[in-house]
């Protein structure tokens, strides 16, 4: 796909982060880049929204250099949609918004997407291990494209960090649970938990009764 675009943040408050790829103008297989041309419209945003058929009068008006510009748009749409339906679908319950396109009107009077975004949630989970589940989720949902573009890259090592972060706090969880039940054996008082005093004073019981009598 032609030169991905950049990472949008969205919803502060749950640390989603939007990602897709960007608005680029679309280049054929042998083409330098589309010049714009006076029918060309401004970029608009949509959700999950669909192209426009064209007017019939337009299209039988157009110039060759048009018609393939018309071509490259239609190439990019069908690529921009399926880039981020890649998304959605891996995303699942983290996706907190549907596919958001950036549309360019083409000079057949047609709207086509030329760039889009999905919103992920990627903040942390009530505990390490739901994070470490909502990380990988997140890392799928941003690699599943057929080709990630650079924010999709930067999104899944985002999860790689957060899921390593997650694995550490388990760590010293578990490093001060051993240091925990470590100070109650020392505490009981009852010996070496490795063996010896300990185990020696329960062979050798106090109260044992001695006969001194020669």
């Amino acid at each position: 796909m032609a030169a991905p675009g950049g990472i949008s943040a969205s919803d502060v408050s749950r640390a989603s982060i939007a990602f897709g790829i960007g608005l680029t103008r679309p280049r054929g297989p042998a083409e330098g880049p589309v010049a714009p041309t006076a029918s060309a419209g401004r970029l608009r945003d949509d959700v999950d929204g669909d192209s426009f058929e064209p007017s019939t009068e337009i299209a039988n008006t157009l110039t060759p250099e048009q018609e393939r510009e018309v071509e490259q748009l239609k190439q990019r749409d069908r690529e921009v949609r399926a880039h981020e339906q890649a998304h959605l679908a891996a995303a699942g319950g983290l996706a907190l918004s549907g596919a958001v396109y950036q549309y360019r009107r083409g000079p057949d009077g047609n709207q086509y997407a030329v760039g889009g975004s999905v919103a992920i949630d990627v903040s942390k989970g009530a505990t390490p291990e739901e994070t470490i589940r909502k990380a990988a989720q997140a890392k799928a949902a941003a690699l599943a494209p057929a080709d990630p573009s650079s924010a999709d890259l930067r999104v899944a090592a985002k999860a790689d960090r957060l899921a390593a972060e997650a694995r550490a706090e388990l760590a010293r969880g578990r490093d001060e649970d051993d240091d925990d039940g470590e100070r109650d054996v020392v505490s009981t008082g009852r010996g070496d938990p490795e063996g010896g005093a300990g185990i020696a004073d329960r062979s050798h019981p106090l109260g044992v009764v001695i006969d001194v009598r020669a």
